[in-house]
């Protein structure tokens, strides 16, 4: 819009869930970044046991997101348990518990790495919960250009260099910048 306000020619904005987040928390990652301390989850676990955050093999977490009927019903056929597929949401919110019981126990038996391959394989909704350093550091981050340096000066009271978010989407034209 500003482009077209003060050209009059408009453009192509891309934005992204990851550009976006990165932009609401643009405070805390860059002083994360800066300091060294990780910014951790506050929270994982969802009332829907197929919609919450589980340990695997290796230690590490694993979101699942098998929230609507044909997502959970796909999650628990994939894992052998097909018949706990078929229940209504108020039977799921109603064994909750016991479901998440047995997603834990199943979730132990791979690596979490093992889990996001073999769940997104088969159109089950899972990720590997990665850090913030690792998603800053990750090849869409660096593609995108949702990160912009600042070099030593150009930020005046900091010293050395520092990088920070710049915008929750691309365009195809003079992208956003910090300055």
């Amino acid at each position: 819009l500003f482009r077209r306000a003060q050209t009059g020619q408009g453009q192509h904005v891309t934005p992204t869930l990851t550009d976006t987040a990165f932009q609401l928390m643009s405070a805390q990652i860059t002083a994360s970044l800066r300091s060294g301390k990780e910014l951790t989850f506050q929270t994982t676990d969802r009332k829907h046991a197929g919609q919450s955050c589980y340990v695997a093999k290796d230690g590490e977490q694993i979101m699942l997101g098998a929230g609507n009927d044909q997502q959970y019903a796909r999650f628990w056929t994939l894992v052998g348990e097909p018949e706990r597929g078929a229940a209504s949401l108020a039977e799921r919110y109603g064994r909750a518990a016991d479901e998440r019981a047995r997603i834990a126990a199943l979730m132990l038996t791979k690596t979490a790495q093992e889990w996001e391959d073999c769940l997104q394989q088969n159109h089950s909704a899972a990720a590997r919960l990665r850090t913030v350093q690792e998603a800053w550091d990750g090849p869409q981050t660096e593609y995108r250009n949702a990160r912009q340096w600042l070099e030593d000066g150009d930020c005046p009271g900091v010293e050395g260099r520092l990088s920070g978010p710049v915008a929750g989407f691309g365009a195809d034209v003079d992208g956003p910048r910090v300055d």
